[in-house]
């Protein structure tokens, strides 16, 4: 009951989603030994096209036809039918609920679920010395994440401008103090003119924590409590998002009737005058 156009956006949100990721992850199994292979031969052209060839699927698959060991790969995770991320496949149900709460084009910055960007997050936290991911890291978060290589990289490069540096900036500040005090100390003009410079750049800034042992480790330990914050963010997200409970309608309390005289016991609460024990009320007529 489809039409034309519905065909042709989801066949195209099927080759983003699944056959990508998958001729990819089948590259990544057989990517080192097919380069071995080729600088065994000396065959530097097809060193060159297999490192270019993550960024172009037509290359992959190329590449993955040529090969019979990929091609068997390839047929195996044909004929199985599912997403197994121990193997060669990606985590697609993690990115099923975006696209259908998107357009079913494609997953974009906004869209991606909280546990994708806690993984993302948690490797970035990782790798705080050098958050930049091999190939074979790519791959592996690519199977994690379900992300094409374009997503991907577009991810790492916000995260690093967003997340990496700051955290950077902010230990080279507090560091700062006893660098400058250091330097006068020990009469260093050259560390203290670039200190004085670093202030305002930030790829110095980057270097001298990452040159500094004590700062270095500082960097570590605001990693490994973000990477905490993230943990515990999850669980509270597990525990609390549990079905709200339907309202209970108030109970409404019985009034009770008094077996002397046949009056109800809020009446005789409101009552202004007390009948005494002869019969004669004692209120003022």
């Amino acid at each position: 009951g489809m039409d034309g156009f519905q065909l042709t956006s989801w066949l195209r949100s099927a080759r983003a989603r699944v056959w990508r990721p998958t001729i990819a992850a089948v590259f990544g199994q057989h990517v080192d030994r097919l380069t071995a292979e080729a600088q065994a031969a000396g065959n530097i052209a097809r060193v060159q096209k297999l490192k270019t060839a993550i960024n172009d699927s037509r290359e992959l698959l190329e590449i993955i036809q040529t090969d019979p060991l990929a091609t068997a790969t390839l047929a195996a995770a044909t004929a199985a039918r599912e997403v197994n991320p121990a193997t060669f496949s990606c985590n697609t149900d993690l990115l099923g609920s975006s696209i259908r709460a998107g357009n079913g084009a494609g997953v974009g910055r906004r869209e991606l679920p909280k546990e994708v960007t806690n993984k993302l997050k948690q490797w970035i936290f990782e790798h705080i010395e050098h958050p930049y991911p091999t190939e074979a890291e790519k791959f592996q978060l690519m199977k994690d994440t379900a992300m094409d290589l374009q997503q991907l990289d577009n991810w790492v490069i916000n995260a690093r401008v967003r997340i990496w540096r700051p955290m950077v900036c902010s230990v080279f500040f507090e560091c700062l103090d006893a660098w400058m005090a250091k330097a006068k100390a020990e009469g260093d003009d050259h560390t203290e003119t670039k200190l004085t410079s670093a202030r305002s750049n930030h790829h110095m800034q980057v270097d001298m924590v990452l040159g500094d042992a004590e700062a270095t480790a500082t960097l570590k330990e605001k990693a490994a409590e973000s990477t905490a914050a993230l943990y515990d963010s999850s669980v509270r997200t597990r525990r609390y998002t549990q079905p709200p409970r339907k309202p209970q309608p108030p109970k409404r309390k019985k009034d009770t009737q008094s077996a002397e005289d046949g009056e109800w016991e809020p009446q005789k609460r409101r009552r202004k005058a007390t009948v005494s024990e002869d019969g004669e009320s004692s209120g003022t007529e």
